[in-house]
C-alpha cells in the first residue's frame, strides 16, 4: 500500500508537478510514484499516465507501445493483462482476495520498496498494513558506483552510487524491490575506504539496525 490517506480516485491531491523532458512539459505525478517515474524517464521510458491507487485499487504505470518490451525487460508485470499498463514496483499491490479470507487467516506480503515482511489480517484490512516485529531484519540492496570526485581542499573524495536496474538477472531481481535509490559519501583521504571504490563497479549495500 502507498502513503495516501483519504485521497479519492480521479483527484490530483496527492500529485506533484514534474518536468517530463521527453514531452517537453510539466505533468502531475502521484508523489508515491514520483521517484520510480523519474527513474523510468531517465532510462528513456515514455510514460502515458500513472496512478498509485491511493490505497483503494492497485496502482499502475502506462507507457507508450514502443516501451513495452523495455518495461518487460526491466521485470515489470503487466497490469490486469492490459497492453502497455504495468504494476509499479515502488507501491505494494492491494491483496484483492483478502476479504475472502477467514478472520484468523493471516496473509503475508512484502513491501515493494525494501522487501520488509508485512502481516495482514481481514479484520484490519481496511485500516492498512500492520508491520510485524520482523521490520528489524537486515536489508541488502545492490548499487553501482556512478562517480568519484576528488576534493583536494578538504582532502576527501565524493563517491556517488545509484540502485542497479539492469545488466543481469540478479540486478533485475534487486530492481524489483529498489527501482530507484541514491547514495553519496564524502570519504576522507585518511581512510583506506577512499581507495575502495571504482566507478562503474557494482556493490552490495547491507543495512542493519544499530543495536
Amino acid at each position: 500500500m502507498c502513503n495516501c490517506i483519504d485521497i479519492n480516485l480521479g483527484t490530483y491531491k496527492a500529485a506533484i508537478p514534474m518536468w517530463f523532458d521527453l514531452r517537453k512539459r510539466v505533468v502531475d505525478i502521484d508523489v508515491c510514484l514520483a521517484l520510480e517515474i523519474k527513474n523510468l524517464w531517465w532510462m528513456g521510458i515514455y510514460t502515458i499516465e500513472s496512478c498509485c491507487g491511493h490505497n483503494k485499487v492497485d496502482g499502475y504505470i502506462a507507457v507508450d507501445d514502443s516501451c513495452i518490451i523495455h518495461m518487460l525487460d526491466l521485470g515489470y508485470q503487466e497490469y490486469q493483462d492490459k497492453a502497455g499498463f504495468f504494476y509499479p514496483k515502488s507501491v505494494p499491490r492491494i491483496i484483492d482476495d483478502l476479504l475472502t479470507q477467514d478472520n484468523d487467516i493471516e496473509v503475508v506480503g512484502h513491501c515493494g520498496n525494501c522487501g520488509v515482511e508485512y502481516h495482514i489480517h481481514k479484520i484490519n484490512a481496511l485500516d492498512g498494513l500492520k508491520k510485524s516485529n520482523k521490520n528489524t531484519m537486515n536489508v541488502r540492496a545492490k548499487f553501482v558506483c556512478y562517480g568519484i570526485k576528488d576534493n583536494p581542499p578538504s582532502e576527501s573524495k565524493t563517491v556517488t552510487f545509484g540502485a542497479v536496474v539492469s545488466g543481469s538477472e540478479e540486478n533485475k531481481s534487486f530492481s524489483k524491490f529498489t527501482p530507484s535509490g541514491s547514495l553519496e559519501m564524502i570519504i576522507s583521504y585518511d581512510t583506506p575506504a577512499s581507495e575502495a571504490f571504482e566507478q562503474g563497479k557494482e556493490y552490495y549495500l547491507d543495512i542493519s539496525p544499530a543495536e
